[in-house]
This record gives structure tokens, C-alpha cells and sequence, in this order.
């Protein structure tokens, strides 16, 4: 958990997700730590809790790819609010294509999405597709990592506002 690893240092730590028990889970464990930090349930994409040049590192704990359509470039316009100037972003993010037979079925390469009972359920870009879009959305892509698994590849990718 990165916020631990922050909070472990000293930093000031706040985190959100949109599930009460992921809240409750992370409290407990820092609470158990000795740690302090601000969680909250929130939407990634409307971030009321936090005013404007908020932080200076923001981190995406594997949820860009859980985001559909708009709700990305939302995402992306509350980063770009909240970070101070200078700050950098850490997307996590599945990308590549997928690979295990059940996923390649169920895989739309136009829309770059995983469908789940016919529905969009995750966003897999191809690394290309995924940096594109970033910078699409007015980020500088500054250094990128992939770890390449059996079943599609993950990106770790840091960035700050153009």
C-alpha cells in the first residue's frame, strides 16, 4: 500500500476509494500501525473533499483502468486540479491486450475494453494508446515501467502537468 509507505516516512497521507469496506480496511490497518492518515470514500472523478493544488503527488492505486469512457477524462481534469505545480502523477494502469483465451473473447479492440455480461467493465489500452491518451490529456510523461503478465501487462507510469 503506497499510502503506508509514505505515511511510514513522515508524509502527510490522504486516500480514497469509492468502496466503504476499502475505506474501513485501510483505517484499520493504519490505526494498527500506529499511522495517521485522511482516508475517505470518494469519486475519482468528483473530488469535493479537496480544494485545488491539494498535493504534491498524487498516486493511481490500479483504478485508471477501472474507469469508462468519460469518466477518464474526468479523472484526469481532477488530477490535473489537484496536483501543485510540479507535482507528478503515478498512473497504474492494466494495458496491452489480453492474452488468456476467456479475456481475448470477451475484449473490444475498437473501444479498448473489457466487457463483463456485455458491459464495459475495464478500460485495456494498448501502452501506446494509454500514453497517448495521458498526454492527451495535458500530462508529460516522464518515465514508464511494465511488468508483463500471462494475462495482459501493467504500467506504471509517471507524469506531471504540461
Amino acid at each position: 500500500m503506497a499510502a503506508q509507505y509514505f505515511a511510514e516516512r513522515g508524509y502527510s497521507v490522504w486516500g480514497m476509494d469509492l468502496s466503504a469496506t476499502a475505506i474501513r480496511w485501510a483505517e484499520n490497518r493504519f490505526q494498527q500501525a500506529g499511522l495517521a492518515a485522511q482516508f475517505f470514500v470518494g469519486d475519482v472523478c468528483h473530488i469535493h473533499q479537496c480544494q485545488d493544488a491539494t498535493f504534491e503527488l498524487i498516486i493511481d492505486g490500479s483504478c485508471t483502468h477501472c474507469l469508462i469512457d468519460e469518466a477518464r477524462h474526468l479523472c484526469f481534469a481532477e488530477v490535473r486540479r489537484l496536483l501543485r505545480p510540479g507535482g507528478r502523477f503515478v498512473v497504474g494502469s492494466m494495458c496491452g491486450t489480453p492474452r488468456r483465451p476467456e479475456d481475448v473473447a470477451a475484449y473490444d479492440p475498437i473501444r479498448h475494453h473489457l466487457l463483463k455480461e456485455g458491459q464495459p467493465w475495464r478500460t485495456l489500452r494498448p501502452l501506446q494508446a494509454l500514453l497517448d491518451e495521458i498526454r492527451d490529456e495535458h500530462f508529460d510523461v516522464l518515465e514508464v515501467n511494465v511488468n508483463e503478465n500471462p494475462w495482459w501487462d501493467h504500467a506504471t507510469v509517471v507524469c506531471c502537468v504540461k
